[in-house]
């Protein structure tokens, strides 16, 4: 019970961190049902939503790889090797390498996964937004939004959502994060001001 509710308070911080202020979070808990459900859930979205955030500010790119690991993530890869180069492909190799020695030690449990992702049957639930869409034409359509990320980095959010094996209700949650203030903006800001 502690650690539910300390993960809770972990994802309220990283809802701040997504949209960038604490008014703007408080706005998200009021106004968009999805942020409450995932605080309900103390699922793994708000954290997400901060990495999105994140890589959309080039602040944090190495923070994409544990979200890259899952085929969620991989929307982020372009933005996140354009925010920090290095970084990002040191993290990258470290994730790679961790994957790697998991697969060597044990093997097995990367055979039933994959057969688990085969086979699995999606829930019929009103909450899957994605039942009946099959996840390989909705990651495609991810990576093309993150491509187009580039060029706007508000894409970033829309595209992991899709790229998620199911988009249930509170996934939509990851979507806070396209109102996150951008580097783009703050130099808009800052010129205005000037």
């Amino acid at each position: 019970m502690v650690f539910v509710w300390a993960w809770r308070l972990f994802e309220v911080a990283c809802l701040r961190v997504a949209t960038g202020s604490w008014t703007r979070a408080g706005l998200a808990i009021l106004v968009f049902p999805p942020v409450i459900i995932e605080l309900a859930y103390a699922n793994v979205n708000l954290p997400i939503a901060a990495v999105c955030a994140l890589v959309m500010r080039r602040r944090v790119a190495s923070w994409s790889i544990p979200v890259v690991v899952k085929a969620a993530g991989l929307p982020l890869i372009p933005l996140a090797f354009l925010g920090e180069r290095g970084t990002f492909l040191r993290s990258g190799a470290l994730a790679l390498g961790a994957v790697a020695v998991s697969v060597v030690f044990a093997p097995s449990l990367w055979s039933t996964y994959i057969d688990f992702l085969r086979t699995a049957v999606e829930p019929p639930w009103w909450t899957n937004l994605s039942h009946g869409i099959a996840l390989a034409p909705r990651l495609l359509v991810a990576i093309v939004l993150g491509l187009l990320a580039v060029r706007w980095s508000r894409l970033a959010p829309a595209a992991v959502c899709l790229g998620l094996p199911i988009v249930w209700l509170s996934t939509l949650s990851i979507l806070v994060a396209m109102v996150a203030p951008t580097e783009a903006a703050r130099a808009k800001t800052s010129a205005v001001s000037a």
